[in-house]
């Protein structure tokens, strides 16, 4: 929806795909200051700003108290990668251009998407957050966790912490996901895009050309193979490429031989995954109140998306069985750490917990960040010293988003040191 939101000042002439980001939001400062003057607004788009998962992480933890508090930390933060190294999928980019189109608009991002698009369409069940939804004639679903025939929930997606976005934003806005809907809200945008800027009477974009650059590929993204291939699509390397588009995921002839286009979407409780293969006006959307033990770790909902694109398309019942029984049997998670169940953290019982035999919760330099966040968020519990490495011990922490494995090393001063990959330098 933010590459939409975008569109539509393009049009107005306010704003191009390619001007840096700069020009729009003046008081964006970037760790990388080549990045920060070039990175332009179809490089954050298309995920290859240079940013990339270790970007969200404090975010993740409720580091920030509003989404400008975020994009103004990015001067401490190191970049993932150099500008247009490789497409690397960060939830901050989305929320860099939610602040660029109130800079543009003098609206905040959901004001503006609220008057320019979800009212004029008629998505009547579509808003900001859970908790800018009217309190009244709204009922939501509830979250879960599932795997293999296992469920954790019901949570509650208004107030338990296990679903929020991230911990301790006022309002639990993100331009990346905090967007709540329907299926007929929904089912509404995805006729915009496959109808290129239109729905029924409703005229959206002035141009087909709008939406006709949002789903052309843009950065090769053939990193991302082994992936597509476990999701249940197609990828021929012999006179094809995989690529990403503004706010779309993945762009080739990749649905049964169609050509296609998606854009998927996971928060902690809930996932969404569309599909839509362009030149047979084919456009699907499944949403599920349940998520995998971590998104992209089990794809079923993917496997979903497949099958019924196929019977769409009069793919045979025999081929689609069989590949839909395929992808099912190779869809089995791993243990993250030997010992643990193979269905993620989420589920371990009785943790083999042992004693530390030296106690330190001090932080030290750069891991300051890190362990406050971990020791505010929940307990840690210490599992035991790397095979072979008795100075690297490892945790595990039980935030309110879910647990996750810390390692550690231990100082010459018997402190334990943190590092779960953020990098804030504080200028001297």
């Amino acid at each position: 929806m933010i590459a939409v939101a975008i569109g539509l000042p393009v049009e107005d002439g306010k704003v191009r795909w390619r001007d840096p980001v700069k020009k729009h939001l003046p008081w964006l400062m970037l760790h990388d200051k080549y990045a920060e003057e070039h990175v332009n607004i179809g490089d954050m788009l298309s995920m290859n700003s240079g940013f990339g998962a270790v970007s969200d992480i404090a975010d993740m933890f409720g580091a920030f108290a509003s989404e400008r508090e975020y994009v103004e930390a990015l001067q401490y933060l190191e970049p993932d990668h150099s500008l247009r190294e490789k497409p690397d999928y960060a939830n901050v980019n989305f929320v860099t251009l939610g602040q660029l189109i109130e800079s543009v608009s003098g609206q905040t991002w959901y004001e503006f998407l609220k008057q320019r698009v979800w009212e004029p369409l008629g998505m009547k069940n579509t808003f900001a957050s859970t908790l800018l939804a009217p309190s009244e004639g709204q009922a939501f679903t509830a979250g879960h966790f599932v795997y293999d025939g296992e469920v954790l929930g019901p949570f509650d997606i208004t107030k338990d912490r296990e679903t929020f976005l991230k911990v301790g934003m006022g309002q639990e806005l993100n331009a990346a996901g905090s967007i709540v809907s329907c299926a007929e809200d929904m089912a509404t945008f995805i006729r915009l895009l496959l109808n290129k800027g239109s729905v029924g009477d409703v005229k959206l974009l002035k141009s087909a050309s709008t939406i006709a650059e949002m789903i052309t590929g843009k950065v090769t993204a053939t990193s991302t193979v082994a992936q597509v291939t476990k999701m249940g699509l197609c990828y021929d390397p012999d006179g094809s490429t995989l690529a990403a588009g503004y706010g779309i995921d993945l762009i080739g002839q990749s649905i049964w031989g169609y050509p296609y286009f998606d854009k998927s979407g996971d928060v902690s409780t809930q996932q969404t995954r569309t599909g839509f293969a362009p030149t047979e006006k084919l456009g699907v959307i499944f949403m599920a109140n349940s998520q995998v033990p971590d998104p992209h770790a089990s794809f079923y909902l993917d496997h979903y998306r497949t099958y019924v694109m196929g019977v769409f398309l009069d793919v045979p019942n025999q081929i689609l069985d069989f590949e839909y029984q395929k992808l099912r049997a190779a869809d089995q998670l791993q243990p993250p750490f030997p010992g643990a169940p193979a269905r993620s953290l989420r589920f371990w019982e009785d943790l083999p917990i042992r004693n530390l035999p030296i106690r330190n919760d001090r932080a030290d330099g750069d891991s300051q960040l890190t362990v406050t966040l971990a020791l505010s968020s929940g307990p840690l519990y210490y599992l035991g010293e790397v095979e072979g490495m008795p100075s690297m011990k490892i945790f595990l922490g039980k935030f309110a988003l879910g647990p996750a494995i810390l390692p550690a090393s231990v100082s010459p001063s018997g402190h334990y040191v943190f590092n779960v990959g953020i990098s804030y330098q504080k200028p001297e």
